[in-house]
């Protein structure tokens, strides 16, 4: 955030990383029904619950193709030879405006908690803004690929 001149409100300035992390479910996703409901390695992605798997493969390296947990890099280049860099770019797009409606949302608590951890500025936005904040944006894509915020982390 950008510490305006002469009020002290914080105008946001956000970046977005470009290479998240993505978790694959180590047992082939089937649309819930009442037999399957129950089988969490087809419906979480969680960590906690696919490394137990005989499926889940670790990572080794830098081979972003392989293993249950992969680059964002990698899943948005999988994207663009599946379904076109045009369908690549427009999830882009809808992932970039997720985060921004998120980080509206959660604008005034963050400057509230700025505000109650550094005093106020008498410098008139001289001394600019004095901290950052890292947030974890979990997403979840539909079969129609459109993102849909999950959680996020404040501690990622």
């Amino acid at each position: 955030s950008v510490l305006e001149p002469g009020t002290g409100a914080l105008s946001p300035r956000y970046f977005l990383f470009q290479d998240g992390l993505v978790r694959l479910c180590t047992t082939e996703y089937v649309a819930p029904t009442a037999d399957n409901i129950d089988e969490k390695r087809m419906h979480l992605t969680n960590y906690a619950i696919n490394k137990k798997s005989k499926d889940f493969v670790q990572n080794d390296g830098d081979d972003d193709g392989a293993g249950s947990k992969r680059s964002l890099r990698w899943f948005l280049e999988h994207v663009g030879e599946c379904h076109g860099e045009k369908e690549r770019d427009k999830l882009w797009g809808k992932l970039a405006g997720l985060c921004v409606k998120m980080g509206l949302a959660v604008h005034p608590t963050l400057e509230a908690e700025y505000h109650q951890v550094f005093p106020r500025d008498h410098s008139a936005g001289a001394m600019g803004c004095r901290c950052f904040e890292v947030l974890g944006v979990d997403v979840m894509l539909d079969a129609h690929r459109r993102p849909m915020l999950i959680e996020v982390n404040h501690l990622p």
